[in-house]
């Protein structure tokens, strides 16, 4: 996945150690399901904070569902 990378250079700019991280790209559905899977992170007692930080890409993935879509 190509967001992996970024998100490790937040992570490194930023200091910051989190038990856990995660990418998710749903494309349009991407920021519910990242809240849905920091809610069950939370609920599950892996983590007692979390930060979800949304960003888009616009790569062949994105691009060929919406072309699917005749978007």
């Amino acid at each position: 996945d190509t967001l992996s990378p970024v998100l490790k250079h937040f992570i490194d700019d930023t200091g910051l150690a989190p038990k856990r991280t995660g990418c998710v790209s749903n494309a349009c559905a991407s920021s519910h399901a990242a809240v849905w899977l920091a809610t069950h992170w939370l609920n599950a007692g892996f983590v007692s904070r979390v930060a979800v930080i949304a960003v888009d890409e616009v790569g062949p993935f994105v691009a060929q569902g919406f072309r699917a879509l005749g978007a």
